[in-house]
């Protein structure tokens, strides 16, 4: 807003990281280069519990909520099992990826696990794992994850390759239909 309403072309928010309050009660550290997923997180959790007891209770979740469906397939018996996410943001791959199409179908890869006891046969085997979208928010926020851990050198290393985002998006291919 104060840009917005400013011929100014920078803000400077000292004054809202000292009044903002982390976890633990401490102003933001400004000295301190942090997470804007796990920032938004933290805030989104303040916001959510503060509304808990009002009539916009659920306000966040109507808007940002969606969720992401887990499922687990034995490759002995085929039995499917699925787990629900709630999310706020969906955090998505960028190694590797060119674009935004490319990290959706990088997320819903399939990923096989070795010695899962299936819920089903009761058996230590292999099932393979894929994540789809199970319910899309209103609006969709996307975190890019492209800090990485290299275990070459054990840092993490920020990607700076080019990556690319549509203005629009049709994502019907990366929800799953139930079972």
């Amino acid at each position: 807003t104060y840009l917005e309403s400013s011929k100014r072309g920078s803000y400077d928010p000292i004054d809202f990281c000292l009044s903002y309050k982390d976890h633990d009660g401490q102003p933001v550290n400004t000295k301190i280069q942090q997470d804007a997923q796990e920032f938004l997180n933290m805030i989104f959790d303040k916001l959510d519990r503060s509304l808990e007891k009002t009539s916009f209770k659920g306000l966040l979740e109507s808007v940002y909520g969606g969720q992401t469906s887990n499922q687990f397939t034995c490759k002995a018996c085929g039995y499917v099992k699925e787990n629900i996410e709630m999310f706020y943001n969906l955090s998505l791959n960028v190694k590797h990826c060119k674009n935004l199409q490319d990290s959706f179908e990088k997320m819903k890869e399939e990923e096989i696990i070795s010695e899962y006891l299936c819920g089903n046969c009761k058996n230590k085997c292999d099932v393979s794992k894929r994540c789809f979208l199970k319910t899309l928010p209103n609006v969709l926020i996307v975190h890019l994850q492209k800090i990485v851990f290299d275990l070459d050198t054990m840092e993490n290393v920020k990607l700076s390759s080019r990556f690319e985002f549509p203005m629009t998006i049709n994502l019907k291919q990366f929800v799953a239909f139930s079972q």
